[in-house]
């Protein structure tokens, strides 16, 4: 008590720190007649405050009179302190949550701006470019001066590397927003790998460059992301294709683990370039950053491009990495020897893991070529890879193969053969020759060739670096094929088999992987609705430079709806997103709803029109947008598949090819046919109907309820095939 009290002159004022502590003390205690716990705050002798905490509790005597009273004081300053340092730390994190907070929306709402400027940006860019590069590519096939020719080539050239810049610069601000999420579709590994090694072949310009694509035993069915995959391949093929001046570049995959559900599988891209420094390795894959500066300055570049596929390769459970090799320390499970006199440059990993798609068949698919098992073929590369890789394709086809890695083995295997032969055909029946062989040239060794068997053998001109008129100058030399690399399997058995007539009139023109495609009749009616005047005039040059002299270009999705209802036939549609009047969705839903009730070849109608045919016109989104999103928008508007711009030619190829070359291709023995379907649920029979219309264009279709209808429809129409519902 002495350390609390100086004097006795006024305890309530000396000893509470506020008198309003004493006041509520005294009422609590004369209410409850003691008190449990008071916390209050009181001075000691020096002037100092603490927190004390006062128990007090009343005495009676016999009477029920109080005689004194009982308190009990604690010091709890610590205590005290600790709790109020307490209440502030949480009061201020309650004020940090909601800073956050508004800080999130804030951020939300900032994020929702970007995308939309991002949205906008690509939208107002693409839209141009499309006409830029698609008129730069129509123009390169014109006769040109080296000059003009070279102007042309480099406004192509800028306008893809702003593109890329783009595209780079869009996918970067996705993977660090985590806005990125994978798809999950069927798709097959080993056509995406050609597809895109046949894709970039056309960037290495005249480069003595070869690519070649190897694909391991590997399960090539697979549910994934098919375009991050095809993304990732295709900037380090680039990359590949940009610091390799001469020798091959290599897409490869193996397997790196596997089970009964999922693949672990292994890429790599080899080229035979400049290579990386082994301290750089891992820095090139930091954004902004290349080997060294003289690296961006003679090559160009962002850097870009290996920040983002490494992250698509990590989301896709995998991970990238790089190896720049002495020759002697290749990979052996790669397979491959280099030639002496090549730099084995740098080679480029990535693993990804997939669920197998165990609804399709693993097996490949048999290549039907009955006509070709036994056929005795000569294949002469001076490259391993491209050597073996034929020899697999045409062993598929149960053919004989000889291989050659030179003109002058090739001609000593033939003279070899023929003086051990005491057969009448001791020469092959078809050769496929690398154009570009060292020594004697596939040309000067198809003139070899043709004297000696005289004319007997059929030869298919293999190239890996396309040039103008390479074609031309094959089929000069005595070549009667021509296919470059990489080689597709179904590509090479159907050249051969073209060549070698299947015991029909042998073509006169040289036969080429387009030329085959080309055999189809191009009368497709395509419907193009785009509003922007540029695009209109590049769309229409572009269908006709392709052999589609059937288009019809509307300015709006209103005009495009317009001409379907007028029952105009088309078989394809290509539809602009955004355009005035009405955009593309909305053209397509009404498109969409026409087909189900107003066309006459609708459900409404089949009760009427029992024999008619529903149709599905295959929809094209073409859209200058690139976010998350925009394709699941086509899809659901009901539209068939998506385009972004800019686009190339090879692209509407690959449209057309898809959604209605199947229907052109169909055979000719199938397009008169007369099918009776007996069906008796409604929806069931319209949608087999309308599978049967798109596979079998000129097939008539007639539809019966039940077994009666189809009984006494059985006489008048006569069907070829009846198709029954048990």
């Amino acid at each position: 008590p002495e350390e609390l009290i100086s004097s006795t002159y006024d305890i309530a004022k000396q000893f509470y720190v506020n008198i309003e502590d004493r006041q509520r003390y005294k009422q609590i205690l004369e209410k409850n007649g003691s008190v449990e716990n008071f916390e209050f705050k009181v001075q000691r002798k020096d002037g100092s405050q603490i927190w004390v905490s006062n128990s007090t509790r009343a005495i009676y005597d016999s009477n029920g009179k109080i005689i004194r009273y009982e308190s009990n004081v604690n010091d709890i300053n610590e205590r005290k302190l600790a709790e109020m340092e307490m209440k502030e730390i949480n009061q201020q994190l309650e004020e940090a949550i909601v800073n956050a907070n508004q800080m999130a929306v804030e951020a939300e709402a900032a994020s929702m701006a970007k995308s939309a400027f991002l949205a906008n940006m690509s939208h107002e860019i693409r839209t141009p470019m499309n006409g830029i590069l698609g008129f730069a590519d129509l123009l390169l096939e014109e006769e040109l001066t080296a000059e003009q020719r070279e102007a042309a080539d480099t406004i192509k050239k800028s306008g893809e590397n702003l593109l890329s810049l783009i595209n780079s610069i869009l996918d970067l601000s996705k993977v660090e927003s985590k806005k990125i999420e994978l798809e999950t579709t069927p798709f097959n590994v080993e056509s995406l790998i050609l597809d895109v090694g046949e894709l970039v072949r056309t960037n290495l310009g005249e480069k003595p460059v070869e690519i070649n694509c190897q694909i391991g035993d590997i399960h090539t069915n697979v549910l994934g992301d098919p375009t991050r995959l095809r993304q990732i391949i295709t900037n380090l093929t680039g990359n590949a294709i940009k610091f390799t001046h001469e020798g091959e570049i290599i897409i490869g995959v193996t397997t790196e683990k596997e089970d009964e559900q999922e693949v672990t599988l292994k890429f790599y891209i080899r080229d035979t370039g400049i290579g990386i420094p082994k301290n750089k390795l891992k820095t090139v894959f930091e954004s902004f950053t290349q080997a060294d500066g003289s690296t961006t300055r003679e090559y160009g570049g962002t850097g870009l491009g290996l920040t983002i596929s490494k992250k698509f390769a990590q989301l896709m459970g995998g991970d990238m990495w790089a190896e720049s090799p002495a020759k002697e320390n290749l990979p052996s499970d790669d397979s491959n020897t280099l030639p002496a006199n090549r730099n084995p440059g740098s080679v480029f990993y990535f693993t990804a893991h997939f669920k197998k798609d165990v609804k399709s068949s693993q097996l490949p698919a048999p290549l039907n070529e009955k006509d070709l098992e036994g056929k005795t073929i000569l294949i002469v590369d001076d490259n391993e890879t491209a050597l073996t890789v034929s020899a697999e394709i045409v062993k598929r086809a149960k053919m004989v193969p000889t291989l050659a890695k030179s003109g002058e083995e090739a001609l000593d295997c033939l003279k070899t053969a023929k003086s051990a032969a005491g057969t009448q055909h001791p020469f092959p029946e078809v050769a496929l020759i690398d154009i570009s062989l060292p020594g004697i040239s596939g040309y000067e060794l198809a003139g070899e060739l043709s004297a000696m068997t005289g004319g007997s053998t059929k030869m298919i001109a293999l190239s890996g670096n396309l040039f103008a008129g390479a074609s031309a100058e094959s089929k000069n030399a005595g070549f009667s094929g021509f296919i470059p690399k990489p080689v597709r399997p179904k590509v090479l058995t159907d050249l051969i088999r073209t060549v070698l007539g299947s015991g029909e009139k042998q073509p006169e023109e040289i036969v080429t992987q387009h030329s085959v495609k080309e055999a189809v009749s191009h009368d497709i009616k395509i419907l193009y609705a785009e509003d922007n005047k540029v695009n209109q005039l590049l769309g229409k040059k572009m269908f006709k430079r392709m052999g589609y002299n059937h288009t019809r270009i509307v300015p709006d999705g209103l005009e495009a709806v317009n001409q379907i209802k007028k029952n105009v036939h088309y078989d394809i549609i290509f539809m602009d997103i955004q355009m005035p009047n009405m955009g593309g969705l909305e053209a397509t839903e009404e498109i969409r709803k026409w087909e189900a009730n107003g066309s006459p070849y609708g459900e409404k109608n089949q009760d009427a029109n029992p024999s008619a045919q529903p149709e599905h016109i295959p929809i094209i989104a073409l859209t200058a947008n690139a976010m998350k999103g925009d394709r699941e928008m086509c899809i659901e508007a009901g539209m068939d598949d998506y385009l972004t711009k800019p686009f190339k030619r090879e692209d509407i190829q690959s449209m057309l090819s898809k959604w209605v070359s199947k229907t052109e291709m169909a055979p000719r023995a199938c397009e008169k046919i007369k099918i009776l379907l007996v069906e008796d649920e409604q929806k069931m029979r319209n949608s087999i109907v309308r599978l049967l219309k798109r596979e079998m264009p000129e097939a008539t279709v007639m539809t019966a309820a039940d077994g009666i209808d189809a009984t006494a429809k059985l006489a008048s129409f006569m069907p070829n095939l009846i198709l029954t519902d048990i």
